[in-house]
Parts: C-alpha cells; structure tokens; sequence
C-alpha cells in the first residue's frame, strides 16, 4: 500500500502553515473572551466528560455528612432550632465524632437559653464554624468594610495566618467575612472555615480557594480545617512556594499543589450519594432512644452538618450533578487533601508543545499521504491524545486540556482537506480538459487519481508510437466535395480513435487525415507494444468494414498505411506558456513517422521497426522485409510487416508463402539472386500481388547488372520519407 503520495509533497510546506494558522485560532479562541466563553465552556465540559468517564472512586470512610433535608424542615422548621443543633453535636460528640463541621450561618434565636444551649454545646466540641457570603440588612456600601474589619479583628482574626505583603497577590481576596455565626457562638468554636465557592462562569463549582486572604492573613475554607484535624496537622504552621505554575503550600511534608490563586481543583468522588450520609433526625432519634450502635459509626469520624433540602436553596452544579447540595462540596474537598489526589493543570508550556506537534503531524500528513490515510491518522492522533489525557487524568491525577489541541487538530485537516480538495479539484478539470479528446475515459480517471504519473516536464520512457496516413488522401479529395470530405475523414478518424482508446492509447495529434499516438504513456503500460500492435492490425479491419459501406455509398476506396516503433522517448507537457500539448519526442517517434512511409517501398499496410518485433515475436504473425536506413539516418534498422495475432489460423498458401519469401530473402542477403528470384517467383504463385517479392526480383536483376561491394549486409537506403 503507497502511504505517500508524491504529487502532494509539493504542497507539505502548506501542512505546516495551517497547522500554524490553526494553533493561533485555537489559542485566540481559547485565551480571549473574542467568542465571550463558548470555548472554554467546550474546556470546562470535557474536563467534567472526564470524571464521568472515570466513574465514582471510593471517599474516605471517617466522613460522614448529616444532612438537613425536607424531613428535618417538616419536624423541626428553618432554620432549625438551636437546642435540636446542640443535642446533635452533643450525641455525635459523646459517641467519639473527632471533628463537626457546620455549614450554616446560624444566628441568635428568640429563646436565650437555646442559645446558650448550643454555645455551650460548641464549647464542649471540637466544632469548626462557616464564615462566608452574607451581606447583613440595612448595611449600606459604606459600611460594608467598617463591619467586616470589626468582625475580622475582634472575633476570627486569631484563626489567621499572616502572610508576607508580596504573596498576597497569590489569593482571593475576602470581602465576605460578613457571613458567620452569632459572636458567642463564634468565640465558643475551636475554629472557622471560610464556604466561599468559586463557581465557573457556567455555574459549576470545579475550585475552591484553599485559603482566602483579609488583611494581610489568610484563612482556610471549612473543608480544609476539617481535613487537617482528620491528618492531625497544624495548617497554621505552612511554608507557602511560588512555583512557576502552581503554589505549594507545604505543612511540614505534607503538599498541597493549588492554581496561582491558591485554588484547589476539586477531585470529585462521584454522585453525593457516594458519601456516607445521615439526616439530622435520625441523630436526634438515636440519642433520644440511645443507639448506641447507631452513633458508634460517629466513633473518630469527621462530620459536616449542612443543609441538603432543595427548599433552602443551598445549592448548585458540580461535574456530577445539575443541582447539588453545597454541603458536599466540602466533603470533596475534605477527601481530596485526605486522599491527596490532587488534580494539577499540566502546565501550558507543555501542552502547547504537544499541541504544536500533534497539529503539524495532522498537517503535513495531510499534503503527503492518501486522504484516507490521513483521515484515520487524524482520527488516531484524536483517539490516541484522547486516551492519553483521560488515563494521565485517572492514572496521574495530571489534567491535560481536549479542547483545545482537539479543536486545533480538526480546524488543521479541515483546512488542510478543503484545500487540497480545491486544488486537487482544479488539477483533474486541468487532467481532464488535457486529456479527455486524447485517450479513453478510463485512463483520463487514472490520470486523475494518480497526476504523478503525467509528467509536466518531460521524462524519458520507453514508449511504442503509432503513425497512420490514408494512401492517396489528395487525389482521393479532389474527388469528393469538402463536405462529403470532412464527413468521410471524421466517420475514419472517428472509428480509428474509439480503437485507439479501447486498446489504452493515447492520441497525440491529428494531423490531417493521419493519426499520431502513442502507448506507454501517461499511464504506464507493460504492454504496450502489443497493444500498439493490435490496435494497427484493428484498424485496418475497421478501415476494410468501412470501405464496404463507402462502396455502396459510391465513395473512392480508402487504404491506409501504418507504421509503428518502440523506443525511448521524451514525453510530456511541452510547448509554451500559451499552449502546450502533452506529446513525446525523439529519434524512435522520427522511426514510427518514417516507417509510416516506408510501406510505399514495399507495399505493405503496416511496417513494424525491430524493437517492435522484439517485444512482440511470440505474439503475432510477422514476415521480415528489409533491413533499411530511413531517410536521414546512418544505421540500418531491421523491419517487418505485421500480418496477425499469433493466435489466428491462416491459410495454408498464406503460411506457404511466408515460408517461401522467407527463403527467398535469404538467398537475396547471400547474393544468390538467381535462386533468390526462383524463390520470390516461387512465392507469387501463392500470393500473385505481393508487391514486396516483386520488388525484390528488380533488386535482383539490378544487383546482377551491377552487383554490391562484397562486404554487402544486405542494407537499403531509402531515398525517399
């Protein structure tokens, strides 16, 4: 199978320039906000094709979520009383839960003494609260900042971590620490968690800031604290690392790779149902009855507390779900520092070098092989590329963007395709407008599917050229009127060419009544010599069919005389820029001409040269004639007049004949010449008007008058074309 196609090499250069167009556009497209965000949307949702294709993985076994869901809201109300929280942290604290998590902003209620229930009840856990978005009522702009700092400095400000003024750059910027719990609540806690979520700008929460920073400190999210009490690590003690793609945030070994935003990519687990979960009634119906083997899976377990009821509203997109309770999106974050599978963006560097090669290799494959070739290379290249970012996702927890080199890799054979399609196009009408008129159908379509093997230039090859001429043609004309003469000639040339192309020729030229063509050429031939061959022996059967119809018609009887050669000749489009032909050239294309003529000499309808007959003895029927030097040449040529295919039964006297003549020649070459003209006579008895053997009884009565140097080979020199 040919891979390569020569006639597209020329066009390579042109696969690396839309490879190189096609990588700008991706970029353009994915880098700028020109096409707004449909494009990293296609980034964003191959990224969640990508943890729905890897499925759910197992979440760590010490989380457990209890849930606020329509049950708690029917039993209890909302928000839920403070002395139902309390009991719940109270049971799951005594059965041994190691850390609560509560993300909820959970404000004074009327009854003070259940207030005071639940701070105490805090105080006397290991509960971590949410601070987060919240804007309090009848807080103007103004004030905004003033309230935040009151809260920041005088309640949470010692759960911060200062920073060096330049890294602050690195984070998020808080502004919503608005949002927490009742100040004794808080004071009474034994820490915050900041629930700010990122959302994309298609909603979906795929990041969440590991810390946020307020005042030159930074503050963990809830997630974050509830993982480190689980890892029994201080996150107050961190060496923060400005990488070139990513910050490290280093707690004493442990590493946590997060954007240059200090954002962690969510590893999502699964579905939330993944998660081991408990609703807030069935914790107060266990204490209240005593469980005990209820509560005992509270035993060193990490519990969140949020609500999950689509009625509060707390909820939004995640790779998994349309409407997803935010609550689980801590418990992802938990089990991803837990587990330390963290997601980490290959950097751009690097994902724009494979980019670069994957499209250059669709690109210039495209000019260079077959369009099948290069269609299943591209779908390779897109399936391969495919496998290798979803396994390094799964397998390596490295995110390697589809988007993006996909699209570039598709716009590269797209373009690519539609150009060559257009130029290729352009080619076969030039193929076809070139050729149509001078070989068969057939062979126009190969041309077409294979242009390299026409050659624009001219090359040398070996080639077999077929020369006719109508016999008397003028004084045939002068007895026709110019329409009975052009209707004639166009029925013969007409018949002649349909031959021509059956046999695979190729007709070079007309040239009045003669026929110039040629086999071989431009689509390779084996054979063809003999197709040359047979063509002449066809056409002078049809010429004869066409003579009877003429005679009827009260025509002049048509002959016609063909000569033919093989040889090695220049062919190809040649001419100028004006016009060209595609044609060939050369002393063997002179020899076919001149054997055309040379039948006058010896009466025959088709002269064949010797290269001819070397190719060609085993398969037809052939009578030697001379060994000539035509007209303007020096070295004698041996010819033959082409009488059958081998495979035809003649005549006996016809097979007779040959003999004889054959012997006849022999004696002539030996000097013989009286037993030469005995035998020539001898051949006339079985064929009476043999021209040829009555021309060799001339030569011999000429040659005894006036006989030839001794050293005689038997060569005559035509004096004529």
């Amino acid at each position: 199978m040919k891979l390569f196609q020569k006639k597209r090499v020329q066009y390579a250069p042109f696969g690396v320039l839309f490879a190189s167009f096609s990588i700008l556009l991706s970029i353009l497209f994915f880098k700028t906000n020109i096409f707004g965000d449909i494009f990293k949307a296609l980034e964003y949702k191959s990224l969640d094709m990508m943890f729905k294709a890897r499925g759910s993985i197992l979440p760590n076994p010490n989380l457990i979520v209890v849930k606020i869901d329509e049950r708690e809201l029917i039993d209890f109300g909302y928000p839920i009383p403070h002395n139902i929280t309390a009991q719940a942290i109270y049971y799951m604290t005594e059965a041994g839960a190691k850390a609560i998590g509560i993300d909820l902003f959970i404000n004074k209620q009327i009854d003070e003494n259940f207030n005071k229930l639940l701070v105490y009840s805090v105080e006397h856990s290991n509960v971590f609260l949410a601070v987060g978005p919240y804007r309090p009522s009848g807080i103007s702009d103004a004030e905004l900042d003033l309230y935040i700092d009151s809260l920041v400095h005088h309640k949470i400000n010692h759960w911060g971590i200062p920073i060096q003024p330049e890294l602050r750059q690195y984070f998020h910027r808080s502004v919503t620490f608005a949002g927490k719990s009742f100040d004794e609540l808080v004071d009474a806690s034994h820490g915050i968690g900041h629930v700010a979520i990122l959302p994309d700008f298609d909603g979906v929460q795929r990041r969440i800031p590991l810390f946020v920073e307020y005042a030159g400190k930074i503050y963990p999210s809830l997630g974050v604290v509830l993982a480190f009490e689980h890892l029994g690590i201080d996150y107050k003690k961190v060496n923060i690392v400005k990488k070139r793609n990513e910050i490290i945030f280093d707690f004493d070994g442990f590493k946590i790779p997060t954007t240059l935003k200090s954002e962690l990519y969510i590893n999502y687990t699964g579905p939330d149902t993944i998660f081991r979960q408990v609703s807030l009634y069935k914790v107060i119906e266990a204490g209240m009855k005593g469980d005990a083997e209820f509560l005992s899976q509270f035993k060193n377990a990490i519990v969140i507390i949020g609500p999950t009821a689509r009625s509060v509203g707390d909820l939004g997109p995640n790779p998994f779900s349309e409407k997803s309770p935010n609550v689980f999106i801590h418990a992802n974050v938990f089990n991803t520092i837990v587990s330390k599978n963290f997601i980490r963006p290959v950097s751009w560097r690097v994902q724009l070098f494979i980019m670069v090669i994957l499209t250059l290799i669709v690109g210039v494959s495209g000019f260079i092989t077959r369009f099948h070739n290069s269609l299943l290379l591209t779908i390779a290249i897109l399936i391969g590329y495919l496998a290798f970012s979803f396994l390094s996702f799964t397998q390596l927890l490295r995110w390697f963007y589809n988007a993006e080199p996909i699209l570039s890799i598709l716009l590269c054979y797209i373009s690519s395709v539609s150009f060559l399609t257009f130029k290729e196009n352009k080619q076969k009408q030039q193929i076809r407008s070139m050729f149509e008129k001078y070989v068969d159908a057939s062979v126009v379509d190969k041309l077409i599917e294979n242009p390299e093997l026409m050659a624009l230039g001219g090359e040398e090859r070996e080639l077999t050229i077929l020369f006719s001429d109508i016999q008397g043609f003028t004084t045939m004309s002068e007895k026709l009127t110019p329409h009975q003469l052009v209707t004639l000639l166009n029925e013969l040339l007409d018949e002649l060419s349909l031959i021509i192309f059956k046999n695979r020729g190729t007709i070079d030229k007309y040239i009045g009544d003669a026929i110039m063509a040629f086999w071989g050429a431009p689509v390779p031939d084996e054979n063809h010599a003999y197709n040359a061959c047979i063509t002449a022996l066809e056409m002078q059967e049809k010429l004869k069919e066409l003579r009877e119809k003429w005679k009827k018609l009260g025509r002049p009887e048509i002959k016609m005389r063909i000569g033919i050669n093989t040889g090695k000749v220049i062919v190809g489009n040649m001419g100028s820029k004006v016009k060209f032909n595609y044609t060939v050239i050369g002393d063997d294309v002179n020899l076919a001409s001149r054997l055309e003529g040379a039948n006058k000499e010896y009466g025959t309808n088709i002269m064949i040269g010797e290269s001819t007959y070397e190719k060609v003895k085993d398969k037809f029927i052939v009578r030697e004639l001379d060994l000539i030097v035509v007209k303007g040449k020096t070295e004698p040529v041996r010819v033959y007049e082409l009488i059958a295919p081998a495979n035809d039964t003649l005549p006996d006297d016809m097979k007779k004949f040959i003999e004889i003549y054959h012997s006849a020649l022999e004696l002539y070459r030996s000097m013989e010449w009286d037993k030469a003209i005995e035998k020539f006579m001898q051949a006339l008895e079985f064929h009476p008007n043999d021209y040829t053997c009555k021309l060799y009884i001339q030569r011999c009565l000429y040659f005894k008058e006036t006989p030839p140097p001794p050293d005689w080979a038997g060569v005559f020199v035509m004096q004529t074309k």
